[in-house]
């Protein structure tokens, strides 16, 4: 426990009072892990780079404008970049023997899906609307934006796509059994009816992409049980101290 050599009891106490104590372990945890990792400087400057790609950053002002909006320097932004790719090393490293067990495990969740929907309050509503679509008196997209209730109502009734682990879980089976162009319901979800269409669906893969994920999920939960562990260890060695001041 080399975290605790530079606090007092007294410290770790008032930690503890604050729900820090595990903040502090985690990262503790995750230096330790990451300390001997080299990335040299133009694999990290490809990484920045290719996130202002996909964030449409590709002018210099517009960079300025994420930064001030983000309260960011472009240092924070490197350090940021610099140490996921430090903990992605170290969890391939760790967990990569793992990785295609934990994708069958979870593949079913990590299938990707576009669909759309449209939610109304009652059912005859949402019956008159699907039949409208279906004979083609109204597009989809059209009925979500003029009679949805929900957010699916800004993006004319479009979702995804998406990961199926995102999708209400009262819509995974239903999305995983429909059809693509096939139109669904009303289902009631909550206190909701809803009318859905699967868009596309798209089989999960263990491509490079999701065996890193598989990977970093796999290292968050083992951090998790470090942290775990040693907080328990460290309240232990601490407990007369800290029931000695609850009590007071």
């Amino acid at each position: 426990m080399e975290i605790t050599k530079a606090f007092s009891e007294e410290n770790i106490l008032l930690l503890e009072k604050a729900n820090l104590l595990r903040s502090l372990i985690k990262f503790n945890i995750i230096e330790q892990e990451i300390s001997n990792v080299s990335i040299d400087d133009e694999t990290v400057e490809n990484s920045i780079q290719s996130f202002r790609d996909k964030n449409k950053l590709n002018s210099e002002e517009d960079f300025e404008k994420f930064l001030l909006t983000n309260n960011l320097s472009s240092k924070d932004i490197h350090n940021k970049v610099l140490n996921q790719m430090k903990i992605t090393s170290v969890s391939l490293d760790k967990f990569s023997n793992k990785c295609e067990a934990r994708f069958l495990q979870k593949r079913y969740l990590l299938d990707e899906v576009t669909y759309s929907l449209f939610r109304v309050k009652d059912f005859y509503q949402a019956r008159e609307l699907k039949i409208k679509i279906i004979e083609k008196e109204a597009n989809f997209s059209d009925i979500a934006i003029a009679y949805s209730n929900g957010l699916e109502k800004k993006s004319g009734g479009l979702i995804g796509p998406t990961s199926l682990i995102n999708a209400h879980p009262a819509l995974i089976d239903i999305l995983r059994t429909s059809k693509e162009g096939e139109i669904t319901g009303p289902h009631k979800i909550d206190k909701w009816f809803i009318v859905v269409r699967l868009e596309e669906f798209r089989p999960a893969k263990l491509d490079a992409e999701t065996h890193k994920k598989m990977a970093q999920e796999l290292f968050e939960e083992w951090v998790t049980e470090e942290v775990d562990a040693m907080h328990n260890a460290i309240i232990k060695t601490n407990k007369s101290l800290i029931q000695a001041r609850t009590n007071s």
